[in-house]
């Protein structure tokens, strides 16, 4: 009997197809940076008649409510790892509980509010640098130019101000650039720990965290004396609702899609976006710098994320 040799035939690869981004993916990024950027007004606004700690203990406990009605409606149920829910606690004492109390620290204790801008606009270059041993996200050339770029748009829009005579004491400048740090390693950590916990709960995990970690520090620290007008409940509604929420949300679903160092370049248009609402809500003046730097920042971003 004469047998044929039997060829297996080698399966043809299969090219994944490119997905299409959504309406929401191109969005997101434009949304972020609309969101953030209001919270340097609405947090101005609020200082008015709050306290900087109790004003953030007050916003993280409304945003920590909200949350848990929703956490509450939707049934979302808590993870099979119960480590996640820790991981998200970590963030929120990073990213809401160092940031906010750090930033708005800061401003009332005399930092001007560009000088807060430029600082808090250098979490970019701290993640970048700091996500390549963290996450294992190295830059690329491409990524690293348009860095260079945000820098000097950054510096191009609220430099200026850095040269007005400024009282602030030392201890306050550690102040916000402890806030810079909380909101970058914070970020990080999410990208790390908390990729599988639902963001509704995390959310709802991160104000709890970051309200009660400033909550001894407020009794400590501060008198509790308060003014309620209607712009200051206003402005700690949107800070609660908006910032904290629906801002926070954002970016951690940013930070899921892609490299940390990508979605952190986004923080190099927020001193811009801030501008220009501050010229259109409290008609400060747009210079000819500024319009440049709004430029440099825009075509550091498009670079970085290319």
């Amino acid at each position: 009997m004469i047998r044929t040799a039997s060829h297996t035939q080698a399966p043809t690869p299969i090219t994944p197809v490119p997905v299409a981004p959504t309406l929401i993916d191109r969005t997101m990024p434009a949304g972020f940076v609309l969101l953030w950027s209001t919270g340097y007004i609405g947090g101005a606004i609020a200082l008015r008649g709050l306290e900087p700690l109790t004003m953030s203990v007050i916003r993280f406990a409304l945003a920590t409510l909200v949350m848990a009605g929703i956490v509450a409606v939707l049934r979302i149920r808590r993870p099979a790892r119960p480590m996640l829910l820790v991981h998200a606690a970590v963030t929120g004492l990073l990213m809401h509980g160092l940031q906010f109390g750090g930033l708005y620290g800061g401003m009332a204790a005399g930092v001007p509010a560009g000088t807060a801008a430029l600082i808090m606009g250098l979490m970019p270059v701290v993640v970048t640098v700091a996500a390549g041993p963290f996450l294992g996200e190295w830059p690329g050339r491409r990524h690293l130019a348009g860095l260079a770029l945000g820098v000097a748009g950054v510096g191009l829009v609220v430099g200026q101000r850095l040269g007005d005579p400024g009282q602030a004491p030392l201890h306050a400048y550690l102040l916000v650039a402890a806030g810079l740090a909380g909101l970058s390693f914070g970020s990080l950590w999410q990208k790390r720990f908390c990729a599988g916990l639902d963001l509704r709960l995390a959310g709802m995990v991160q104000t709890a965290a970051g309200g009660l970690v400033l909550v001894p520090a407020a009794l400590l620290l501060e008198t509790g004396h308060m003014v309620w007008t209607v712009e200051v409940t206003g402005a700690v509604v949107w800070l609660a609702l908006v910032n904290s929420i629906a801002a926070i949300a954002i970016l951690g679903a940013l930070m899921r899609r892609g490299a940390a160092a990508r979605a952190a370049g986004l923080f190099f248009l927020v001193p811009s976006a801030t501008a220009i609402m501050a010229w259109l809500l409290l008609g400060e003046p747009i210079t000819p710098l500024m319009l440049a730097g709004i430029a440099l920042s825009a075509a550091g971003v498009r670079l970085g994320r290319s």
